[in-house]
């Protein structure tokens, strides 16, 4: 994270983009879920608990940093193959406090090594595992501990950055660079703050680690125009924007590529 600093430092404007819009949940596929619970508890050092209660069940997640502030995020494990909105892998990252100790701590807990910990431009301390699913996690050593960024698959990537532009109100810009290559991004919230977020869109098919349908939502600050902008601009609705016993108001919808998007009122 520390390169990230630096290239702040060269003079690129990295803006707060779209205040009213930001992510705030991923959605992921796991094979087994006891698995799948103690590999993110060695890699978050959370809690596997309830976040959401209705009359008829119970439903737990990860939970990071607090309701209705920047920092809240939540993670869930989906493991019933039959669910309309499962995923395919993912590819996520994680800040962490100490990467070398979590590295080993998930590695214990079932994960599996892609890319040791090393020093690296652009992206400064990090590594690459995969739980015990197939879902690959990149570990950035960082001040906080909670996801930081998400690759989601796209048909076309001119034609996606266009309809997360006018969807979403985003900018598509470059969020990381090296002393060779640069790469582009959509940035949420400001490097250093809790809002702080990277999501990435993979056009290349023919990529080995290219993820599968992501599952993510957004907090956004007008459900209603939103939802309405995001079907204008190619996406297909699923849900209409509705009360849901146990959360915010929201929808959903499907982007042109087919990633599942919710999206909830702040």
């Amino acid at each position: 994270m520390e390169s990230w600093t630096r290239f702040l430092q060269t003079g690129v404007t990295m803006p707060v983009l779209q205040p009213g819009c930001r992510p705030v949940q991923i959605k992921i596929a796991v094979q087994d879920r006891l698995a799948a619970v103690g590999f993110y508890q060695a890699l978050a050092g959370k809690r596997y608990r309830v976040t959401q209660r209705t009359a008829d069940a119970d439903y737990s997640s990860f939970a990071f940093g607090e309701y209705g502030r920047d920092d809240f995020f939540l993670l869930w494990l989906l493991d019933d193959p039959r669910r309309a909105d499962r995923p395919g892998r993912s590819r996520l990252g994680f800040l962490v406090h100490d990467l070398d100790e979590v590295h080993r701590s998930v590695l214990g807990a079932g994960g599996t090594e892609v890319a040791a910990p090393a020093d690296a431009d652009g992206t400064g301390r990090h590594s690459l595992v995969a739980d015990p699913s197939g879902n690959r996690i990149e570990l950035l050593q960082g001040d906080a501990v909670r996801p930081v960024q998400l690759t989601i698959p796209v048909h076309d990537a001119l034609a996606a950055t266009a309809f997360f532009e006018e969807a979403l109100g985003l900018r598509y810009q470059v969020s990381r660079r090296t002393a060779d290559e640069e790469w582009s991004s959509f940035l949420f919230g400001e490097y250093g703050r809790d809002d702080f977020f990277l999501l990435w869109l993979d056009g290349d098919a023919g990529r080995p680690d290219r993820p599968g349908r992501a599952n993510l939502s957004f907090l956004v600050d007008d459900l209603d125009v939103v939802h309405a902008r995001a079907i204008a601009a190619g996406a297909t609705e699923l849900a209409a924007p509705h009360d849901t016993e146990g959360m915010p108001r929201n929808s959903a919808i499907t982007d042109p590529s087919g990633n599942w998007i919710g999206l909830v009122q702040a």
